[in-house]
């Protein structure tokens, strides 16, 4: 979640560099991967939560 593009949402706000698709109370909103793993690790990739078995 793009906390700031849900705020300017919520006041109405329309700037430049908003993007209502980051805004979760819009209904253009959509969600972006969850990544989980250490980025500086070369020998594993990371993974999207999506991955993780259940």
């Amino acid at each position: 979640m793009h906390l700031i593009h849900t705020w300017s949402d919520l006041a109405g706000l329309d700037y430049d560099g908003l993007d209502v698709s980051k805004s979760v109370i819009n209904k253009d909103f959509q969600p972006s991967p969850r990544y989980i793993g250490d980025p500086y690790n070369k020998q594993q990739p990371l993974k999207t939560y999506d991955q993780l078995k259940k």
